[in-house]
């Protein structure tokens, strides 16, 4: 019995490495979103700062174009082919 464990355990982990690794991203060139000279940052911990639904995207990052790190937000309706224009989200004396 437990050799017959063993060996559907075996082969469901080789069948999940198979179409593990067959699956291939589809990852686009690099696109920039900001031409400020300001530093600009998706994040310093791990938070998400990318979603996409259909051809929605949407992008948040911190950015210190105006002296002070504030939010920003920028979205695609098409799919990351086109971009709107950058949404200040915060005006904080502060980090943001």
């Amino acid at each position: 019995m437990k050799k017959s464990i063993y060996t559907l355990a075996l082969v469901l982990i080789i069948g999940l490495a198979l179409k593990v690794n067959s699956c291939n991203a589809q990852w686009q060139p690099t696109i920039q979103l900001t031409y400020d000279p300001g530093i600009s940052i998706t994040s310093d911990n791990n938070m998400k700062c990318i979603a996409v639904e259909g051809n929605f995207v949407h992008v948040v990052w911190s950015d210190d174009r105006d002296g002070n790190a504030e939010i920003y937000y920028k979205r695609s309706v098409d799919g990351g082919v086109s971009w709107g224009d950058d949404i200040r989200i915060t005006n904080n004396n502060a980090i943001s």
